[in-house]
């Protein structure tokens, strides 16, 4: 079998052996560098989503968060890794799959960006501005919607390229435990 060279399969296959946040991390600030990558994936049949959909994802975004339990008084780490392997999950999602109910799934997903955008520490500029550049470009965004994702938007370029090549997950950031309280929902 011969087949044409397959756009962007070393970043893919970067993605699948070691997190599909090193995706994002490998390219630019550019929607059509990620949908292309996104269709790499869908052409090599590559199961992104893993069965999840938008409540799942939406739980995994979470998992990212540090959280305090008042029983051992002690904080328990979130997993950023694994919030960030999902920010690209949502990512695919709203540039690949069709949504069951389009409205109830559209307000889903605009929380899922909602809450990736208002995250930074978490959530890199790259991945919050490629996200919400997909839900833009994906679904109708009312007024009230663009100015929730407003609130959340830094300016500055010169902190943004900063805060982007801060962008990496230490041994530190990594937790076999992580808790997500029902409070935080």
């Amino acid at each position: 079998l011969v087949h044409d060279l397959i756009p962007l399969f070393d970043i893919a296959l970067k993605g699948i052996e070691s997190g599909y946040r090193q995706c994002s991390r490998s390219l630019p600030a550019d929607l059509s560098q990620h949908r292309i990558l996104c269709d790499t994936f869908d052409f090599l049949r590559v199961d992104v989503l893993g069965g999840q959909y938008i409540n799942e994802i939406f739980r995994d975004l979470k998992s990212g968060q540090s959280d305090y339990d008042r029983e051992e008084r002690r904080e328990i780490k979130g997993d950023k890794s694994k919030a960030r392997d999902t920010a690209f999950k949502l990512l695919y999602l709203i540039l690949l799959r069709d949504c069951k109910d389009e409205m109830q799934d559209s307000a889903k997903v605009f929380n899922a960006a909602l809450y990736l955008v208002s995250h930074a520490a978490t959530f890199k500029w790259r991945t919050r501005s490629v996200v919400r550049a997909a839900y833009e470009e994906r679904f109708v965004i009312s007024t009230k919607q663009t100015a929730g994702l407003d609130k959340w938007e830094k300016k500055d370029t010169a902190k943004l390229t900063v805060e982007d090549a801060g962008d990496v997950t230490t041994e530190e950031e990594k937790s076999d435990c992580y808790y997500t309280s029902d409070y935080s929902d």
